[in-house]
């Protein structure tokens, strides 16, 4: 889950667990605006705004699930994107 402070928490949907983070603004430049997850490779995929100089601009970022590894995907989109969604299947 992610709030509008810019921090991504995880928790278990098998039994109660606080939500723990795994990214916070400082960790990500950016704000995180959607969540998708690719449950075969166990990477979380965010869409975030980033503030650029010219305007904002929208970019994807993925990690491990535990926040590890994060890494731009795709940068530089100009035009708000209202939903990601990964398909693990088909990559």
């Amino acid at each position: 889950m992610s709030d509008s402070a810019g921090y991504v928490s995880r928790s278990s949907l098998n039994h109660y667990e606080a939500p723990s983070t795994i990214l916070t603004p400082s960790h990500a430049n950016f704000l995180p605006l959607d969540l998708s997850v690719d449950w075969l490779n166990d990477q979380l995929y965010i869409l975030g705004q980033v503030t650029h100089s010219t305007g904002p601009r929208w970019q994807v970022a993925r990690c491990a699930l535990d926040g590890r590894g994060l890494t731009i995907a795709v940068a530089g989109i100009l035009t708000k994107p209202y939903h990601i969604e990964v398909d693990p299947y088909n990559g």
